[in-house]
């Protein structure tokens, strides 16, 4: 049995880990676009700082699929929990940090609206229509803009609330109250979020290297086939095709969607010297009433417990200009939301290309119709990745499981 793995991100590795164990005598050929694997996942260093380039941390109570990956790849003793300053976060709102919990009295009266506010039979409708619904204005700006913001880097009044906070759709539908949800969920798991003692890309090394698999580099997909796919000029006949690209890239490839929708954004990574920062946490967001081009900042060496003789934050920007552009507002940044004045010793800028899924109102339904007549035009092809059950590394992991699970 031949099956092709068309993308080396964590989706088609994962793919690629799964078809193995369902069929140990398979030949798997892998296709990637790019020089490396990883996708979006990739950890640097600095001064003996790991620092993540993309994905960083995960929640215990909501990671049972990458949990269970890491168990089987034997990366049990390698899970780090985060410090527990990760829990203190903040918004940057009216000129100042402020704590989210010292929000939350200041919104009290929208967030018990809700308990008086009964469902909506709607297929689907935006999270800002959500918010304003069962909450208030205030805290649809406030609250629910700034956590799309730091999961999507998205808008809000186009986003739709089904497929990008589909256990607030699911509640919702239910008549469960959002408060008490809340306050009840994941009480008897493991809380807290969690990281890799040697950076999140030894999880694509790992699977990489526990693999008889075949991969072909910097080899972009142009054509697919019934029984195959065109790769590199050659045609590569497979029994079982997986898709891991982005949805936009299957859409063009197949000619049957080409309305994937994308958001691009600038990540820039500053390294100071101890002790320039006098707050301690995970982090700031936003939100999109200040009109700042930051959506928000990460403290890194706050909230991962490991060794490095220098500070390190992650500042990520709209796509509103280049490199240099990025570097400097985040620096400007920095000085104004943080005091910090000094020269950083090390920053690095990329920009994440179409990195994070734009769930638009109808996106679910959308999405059926693309999959059932991906189905009817290559029987063989089975898909996975950010666009199909949530962007998270572990739907990501998810989405790649399911394809081989009776």
């Amino acid at each position: 049995m031949k099956i092709a793995i068309l993308g080396g991100g964590i989706s088609g590795l994962s793919a690629a880990w799964y078809a193995r164990k369902r069929y140990p005598d398979a030949t798997i050929q892998m296709f990637e676009a790019s020089s490396r694997l990883g996708g979006v996942i990739d950890t640097g260093c600095f001064h003996g700082f790991l620092y993540e380039k993309g994905p960083r941390t995960f929640v215990f109570s909501r990671s049972s699929h990458l949990l269970e990956l890491l168990e089987e790849l034997g990366m049990s003793q390698e899970i780090l929990p985060c410090s527990s300053l990760a829990k203190k976060r903040y918004l940057w709102h009216r000129g100042k940090l402020r704590g989210i919990s010292s929000l939350i009295g200041s919104l009290a009266f929208g967030l018990l609206k809700e308990l008086f506010v009964s469902s909506k039979d709607v297929d689907d409708e935006s999270v800002y229509d959500f918010a304003l619904r069962k909450f208030n204005r205030k805290v649809a700006e406030l609250l629910l803009d700034p956590m799309a913001l730091g999961i999507y880097a998205a808008d809000i009044r186009q986003l739709s609330l089904k497929s990008s906070f589909p256990f607030l759709y699911e509640w919702d539908r239910q008549g469960i109250s959002l408060l008490r949800a809340f306050a009840s969920s994941d009480s008897s798991k493991k809380k807290g979020l969690f990281t890799l003692q040697r950076g999140l890309f030894s999880l694509i090394e790992t699977l990489k290297n526990r693999m008889d698999l075949e991969i072909f580099y910097e080899t972009p997909i142009t054509a697919l086939m019934e029984d195959g796919v065109v790769a590199g000029g050659s045609f590569f006949p497979a029994d079982m095709i997986v898709s891991a690209l982005p949805g936009a890239v299957l859409g063009s490839l197949s000619g049957l969607w080409q309305d994937f929708s994308s958001t691009s954004l600038w990540v820039v990574q500053c390294a100071f010297e101890k002790g320039v920062l006098l707050k301690n946490g995970f982090g700031y967001l936003i939100p999109t009433m200040e009109k700042e081009s930051v959506l928000g900042c990460v403290f890194d060496s706050s909230i991962f417990p490991r060794a490095g003789d220098c500070y390190f934050l992650t500042v990520m920007l709209r796509n509103l200009g280049d490199a240099s552009w990025a570097e400097k507002e985040a620096l400007l940044a920095l000085k104004k939301h943080l005091k910090i004045e000094k020269a950083p010793i090390f920053i690095s800028s990329y920009l994440a290309k179409d990195a994070i899924p734009f769930f638009k109102v109808g996106y679910a339904k959308r999405l059926s119709f693309f999959l059932q007549d991906l189905k009817i035009k290559y029987p063989r092809l089975h898909v996975c990745g950010n666009y199909v059950d949530g962007v998270s590394v572990d739907s990501c992991i998810h989405s790649s499981q399911k394809i081989f699970i009776n």
